[in-house]
């Protein structure tokens, strides 16, 4: 199985409005969507065929930060979920949510780049799943934090994700690449 550290491995949808959400993305994007099952929360799950491709909820107060406008955060995968928070803190960033624990999933946190721009580091139990085929959110690349230590080969997001090349994707072929 692949290594997905420093992959964005999950999207999901904060949203007061729930059902409407439902209704946009599946008109707009052909997706179906239903609920996760999840006790006490309102999260669906939306599928492009038998694939999962993102989840959506309502506001809960952890996001990062809290009582946010609706939007989607990406999660990404780290090999150990604590250290890399910590090294977010070390990199000039702030941890918002977390670690903690979903139970049966895995664990995560929610964080904020030093420009205040959200993301999750995630590390799920158990062997993680193929990467999604071609056209699917999480095969796009990661994003380059506008600042110049970045441009001088001294990007934060080494040290917390483990490597730093984004990771583009063929649509033709599926093939990934760093670069």
């Amino acid at each position: 199985m692949a290594d997905h550290a420093g992959t964005f491995v999950w999207y999901e949808l904060t949203t007061p409005d729930i059902a409407s959400a439902q209704a946009f993305y599946g008109a707009v994007a052909g997706w179906s969507i239903a609920d996760a099952g999840m006790p006490g929360v309102d999260y669906r799950i939306a599928r492009a065929g038998d694939v999962r491709i993102c989840g959506m909820m309502a506001p809960t107060g952890c996001e990062p930060p809290a009582g946010a406008r609706p939007g989607w955060l990406g999660y990404v995968a780290v090999a150990d979920v604590d250290a890399s928070a910590a090294r977010v803190t070390a990199a000039g960033g702030r941890v918002t949510f977390g670690p903690r624990d979903i139970p049966g999933v895995g664990r995560f946190c929610m964080a904020a780049d030093p420009q205040g721009a959200a993301f999750a580091l995630f590390r799920g139990d158990g062997t993680p799943p193929p990467m999604p085929p071609p056209g699917t959110p999480a095969t796009g690349s990661r994003p380059s934090p506008s600042m110049p230590a970045c441009s001088a080969g001294k990007s934060p997001w080494r040290s917390i994700w483990g490597r730093w090349a984004p990771i583009r994707s063929s649509p033709a072929t599926g093939s990934t690449s760093a670069g």
